[in-house]
């Protein structure tokens, strides 16, 4: 059986410090100057842009848009799958909230979709880490949470 641990999950894992405080909201006075918020702040500058973000980043667009996607799904996940509520963690800017809403969403219904292939938690476990091998490992473990939460649904 795979553990949060197998998938650096654990908080002693984890390199970089949450991004969410506990609340479910961005802090932008981290100073995670590398990390998630800045990314997210680069991300809001660029108006969620993928494409622009990539050129500034000097980054592969697909890179970009995995990351992007994981820090999506983790704030889905911190959320209780609530697309608004998700959203709000993510966007740092309320005239950007329906954009990302709509990104969001996205993500969330083309991870479901991909998800119903697999039978079982475990052969999930066994492929995530190839099926999405350009988002970065520490959002695997989010792919795993998803799946067995719309599962009991």
């Amino acid at each position: 059986m795979i553990t949060e641990a197998d998938l650096e999950l654990t908080p002693t894992a984890n390199v970089v410090a949450p991004f969410m405080e506990p609340a479910g909201v961005i802090n932008p006075a981290s100073t995670d100057i590398s990390g998630d918020i800045a990314f997210l702040t680069l991300l809001n500058r660029n108006n969620f842009e993928i494409g622009k973000t990539a050129v500034e980043l000097d980054q592969n667009r697909l890179t970009v848009a995995s990351r992007f996607k994981g820090l999506c799904l983790k704030a889905l996940a911190e959320n209780d799958w609530d697309i608004a509520q998700a959203a709000k963690a993510i966007a740092q800017d309320a005239g950007k909230l329906e954009l990302v809403e709509a990104k969001i969403r996205e993500y969330y219904d083309n991870t479901l979709a991909e998800l119903k292939s697999y039978p079982s938690l475990e052969q999930l476990g066994q492929e995530v880490g190839k099926k999405y091998k350009n988002m970065p490992r520490k959002f695997h473990g989010y792919i795993l949470k998803m799946y067995e939460a719309k599962r009991k649904d």
